[in-house]
C-alpha cells in the first residue's frame, strides 16, 4: 500500500527519494540507516495509520517496530531501483479492501515502474 500511496504524489516520491539517494549514494541501508529516514519512517506511519492501525489504542502491535523496519527497507530498496512510480487509475472498478489475515486491494494496486539506470542518483 506505501508503494501505491507514492506513486501519485511525485513531490513526496522526490523528496523520499532524496533522504534515500543523500546519505547513501547507491549502496544497501543498514539499521542505523532506516532508522534515520524520518520523512520515510513519517511517510510509513501515515500509511499504516490510513490502511491498518497497528498502534492503535492500549495493545500495540509486538511487531510493530520490526514492521516499520522491513517495510522501510523495501520501500528504500525500491526507490533505490525505480526512477519512477506512476499510479495507473483503474476507474473500471471502484476501491474495495480485502480484510483477512492481511490486507489487500480488492482489485489490486496497478503501478508503472522505470527502471533507474545503473548509477543514477536524484541531483
Amino acid at each position: 500500500m506505501a508503494v501505491f500511496e507514492l506513486a501519485p504524489c511525485p513531490a513526496m516520491q522526490t523528496k523520499v527519494r532524496a533522504e534515500v539517494d543523500d546519505p547513501l549514494h547507491g549502496r544497501l541501508p543498514g539499521y542505523d540507516d532506516l532508522k534515520g529516514m524520518t520523512y520515510l519512517n513519517w511517510f510509513l506511519k501515515e500509511t499504516l495509520r490510513l490502511y491498518l492501525p497497528l498502534n492503535a489504542g492500549p495493545r500495540i502491535c509486538p511487531g510493530q517496530q520490526f514492521d516499520l523496519l522491513e517495510t522501510s527497507y523495501v520501500v528504500l530498496r525500491f526507490l533505490q531501483e525505480h526512477a519512477g512510480l506512476d499510479g495507473l487509475s483503474n476507474e473500471a472498478q471502484p476501491w474495495t479492501e480485502n480484510y483477512t489475515l492481511t490486507c489487500s486491494v480488492g482489485q489490486g494496486a496497478w503501478l508503472r515502474l522505470t527502471k533507474r539506470e545503473l548509477g543514477q542518483v536524484s541531483a
